[in-house]
């Protein structure tokens, strides 16, 4: 019988009332014949007889466990027993605890004695790094944290970060001295309680003073209040403009120094600045950035600027700039939704400088606004362009003067800037354009309702009346010596500047998609990529003093072409163009065949208008095609892989839709050029900052600020000043 029985029986025995003699002999003998705390308990004839001379009695009696038990009184040989005898050691607990029973706190060991295993020893630990009151400029990448503890390799001591940082960790390593690293993440100033051990254990605190940052880029600035007539600031939020100086204080890192930047995307690249200028005074220098010279693949987004010192040994965290395209908006009309924005135009004439820009509020009212380069209104000293009442519906620059397509209740009439106002006959001017910027006196062509005239020093000169009626203002491409335009749908209409005034018509039908690619000033030859109106690219090539019709020859038959452009003379003689599954292509000019190359982009609506190219010789990584569709969507494609550049979907953060007029890219004589987008939608012009420089001996096309009549031309640079 074991000695955990023999307890719980004891307990049970002791409440025990019998029914009667021998009750409990005859039902359980085996118990009984064990028990010889029955002897002493009942003195009866039968229980007594069967306790004191049964065999196991006595070997109980004779035993260690009746000896431990005690001889004496019940109670006494159960206490005694169950407290203090070899049954105790054997009945309560076998063998001595040992590690493997116990779990201590990181910080102590378990140890075995005789007495059992117990939790032993300690860690001790304090801070080596950062000392008390430490100090740290608050866009370092990180700062280096050390303790110094007798904790062995096999255990990690956490460290947390509390105050203006949370962050947590641990300390790793042999006895010693341990190392770690606090990563600085975006916080305000103020203090940082860094705690290395254990709650409830040891533990050690210090404390961290972050500080103004090392590199500290000036506050966002705003360019004013935006307002119905005019948004000087993205309404998506405040940001620096893409081609803003951003003046950058920087403190003294080991030398060398560099600032680098960024834009916060996956394409783009980083540019690096040297540090090289000083402040007033103490350890600040000051990095004049221009963020024009960043690569800017986006239409809004962050510049990351971070600084290095002793070759990039030590470098700050990123700080972002926001930065956007947008320049502003600007009302044109007096109403909501306009007939029509004229196309813009550039012009340094004196007395109607400017970036030029009209509406058509009604059939004969509307505004003539001159802007600077910044959106600001200018004034004319033409006094009847001053008055700023009739209906705009066309506008050209000539060498030395600008024709403004004007409708009133008195008619149409083309007035010319610091000149007399001719009047039209046959309703409103829809077209009108200057045939280059070499000819002295001023001549532009005019379509009216009734054909196309030429008017020079200020009177017709003559009447185009074999050529129909264009009905849009890009419907009409011209040169020195000859007049092209075409109607959408219709022939092609060649005409000569020159006696006998020869016109001729193409067999072909064309759409409004017209690309030119070579002109010739000083003779009567052209030669223009057009878009079938019922498909395919044709070249179409002749001399408009000829009596020979114009040459006409299918060289791509691929399907209908919304719009179509060429460079030329920047990044070689290409045709690019959009096709009605909005798949942009790009092929070498050929006048036999266009074969396109495999990369191919894809627009994301259909387009109507001419698309923007701006290509600079020197720089192509800044080379760029802008489409701009029927709702004021923008997609421009680098060229001449048309790999995506940057986009602005049509939406309140950008250009309210109603789209008629052709975009322009216009030069700026202080800033990166803008992208011009006129909408009828709400009344307005708006100015995105483009990529060329300011002020290059090549041409972009169409107009780029200089060739007013969409022609190739070099030899005279517009600007418009800031």
């Amino acid at each position: 019988m074991n000695f955990r029985r023999v307890a719980w029986l004891a307990g049970v025995l002791a409440g025990c009332t019998c029914n009667g003699p021998g009750e409990l002999d005859a039902g359980l003998p085996e118990f009984d014949a064990g028990m010889s705390r029955d002897a002493g308990q009942d003195a009866g004839s039968g229980r007594d007889a069967g306790v004191d001379s049964g065999a196991v009695d006595s070997g109980v009696d004779a035993g260690s466990v009746d000896s431990g038990a005690d001889a004496g009184s019940v109670d006494s040989g159960v206490d005694a027993g169950r407290d203090a005898g070899t049954v105790d050691g054997g009945d309560d607990a076998g063998p001595l605890p040992g590690c493997g029973t116990i779990v201590c706190p990181p910080w102590q060991r378990c140890v075995e004695s005789s007495s059992g295993a117990r939790c032993a020893g300690t860690v001790t630990l304090s801070w080596v790094s950062p000392i008390p009151g430490a100090s740290a400029p608050m866009d370092l990448q990180s700062i280096p944290l050390a303790i110094d503890t007798n904790a062995d390799s096999t255990l990690e001591v956490p460290w947390t970060s509390g105050g203006v940082l949370s962050s947590v960790g641990a300390f790793s390593g042999q006895m010693g001295i341990r190392a770690a690293t606090l990563l600085l993440a975006d916080a305000d100033a103020g203090v940082v309680v860094l705690t290395a051990g254990w709650h409830g254990g040891p533990s050690a605190s210090t404390q961290l003073t972050l500080t103004r940052p090392f590199v500290r880029p000036p506050a966002v600035p705003s360019y004013g209040t935006n307002g119905p007539d005019f948004e000087p600031n993205d309404p998506a939020g405040n940001a620096f403009r893409r081609d803003d100086v951003v003046r950058v204080e920087v403190d003294d890192l080991p030398q060398p120094m560099a600032l680098f930047a960024r834009l916060d995307a996956p394409n783009a690249r980083t540019s690096a600045f040297p540090v090289t200028e000083r402040c007033d005074g103490g350890s600040c220098w000051l990095v004049a950035l221009w963020l024009g010279d960043l690569d800017f693949p986006a239409f809004r987004g962050r510049v990351l600027v971070w600084a290095s010192g002793a070759d990039g040994g030590m470098q700050t965290r990123p700080r972002a700039i926001p930065v956007t395209r947008w320049r502003w908006r600007r009302q044109v009309s007096g109403v909501p939704n306009p007939l029509s924005v004229t196309r813009p135009v550039a012009s340094d004439i004196p007395g109607a400088a400017g970036i030029l820009v009209g509406s058509a509020d009604t059939a004969s009212t509307g505004r003539l606004l001159a802007l600077s380069a910044g959106g600001q209104a200018l004034s004319f000293s033409d006094s009847v362009l001053a008055q700023n009442t009739r209906a705009v519906h066309t506008l050209a620059v000539s060498q030395n003067a600008v024709a403004v397509g004007l409708a009133g209740p008195s008619g149409a009439s083309l007035r010319i800037s610091g000149s007399s106002e001719i009047a039209l006959d046959g309703g409103h001017p829809v077209a009108s354009g200057a045939t280059g910027d070499t000819l002295a006196p001023p001549l532009f062509v005019v379509a009216t309702g009734t054909g196309v005239a030429t008017v020079a020093d200020s009177t017709f000169n003559s009447t185009f009346r074999g050529c129909e009626s264009p009905t849009r203002s890009t419907s009409r491409l011209m040169v020195s010596s000859s007049v092209l335009t075409f109607s959408p749908n219709s022939p092609l209409c060649v005409a000569s500047l020159q006696p006998p005034h020869d016109v001729h018509l193409t067999s072909q039908a064309y759409n409004v998609a017209f690309g030119p690619t070579v002109f010739s000033p000083s003779s009567v030859s052209f030669s223009v990529y057009a878009a079938g109106a019922d498909g395919g690219i044709w070249w179409v090539s002749g001399s408009a003093g000829s009596m020979v019709p114009p040459g006409e020859r299918l060289v791509w038959d691929g399907g209908l072409v919304d719009t179509i452009a060429v460079t030329n003379g920047t990044t070689g003689m290409h045709v690019y163009w959009a096709d009605s599954d909005r798949v942009v292509r790009w092929a070498p000019t050929n006048p036999t065949s266009l074969v396109p190359f495999a990369a191919t982009g894809r627009l994301p609506s259909r387009v109507e208008s001419t698309p923007v190219i701006v290509a600079v010789f020197n720089r192509p990584d800044r080379n760029s095609i802008a489409f701009v569709d029927p709702l004021g969507g923008v997609a421009v494609l680098r060229i001449p892989g048309l790999e995506p550049f940057w986009s602005l979907p049509s939406s309140s953060v950008g250009v309210q839709g109603a789209v008629a007029a052709e975009p322009v890219f216009i030069d700026s004589c202080d800033r990166l050029g803008s992208l011009l987008i006129a909408s009828r939608g709400n009344g307005s012009l708006y100015s995105l900052v483009g990529d060329l420089p300011s002020i290059t001996p090549y041409d972009s096309w169409p107009m780029g600020g200089r060739s007013q009549g969409n022609s190739h031309s070099a030899s005279r640079l517009y600007c418009v000043p800031e």
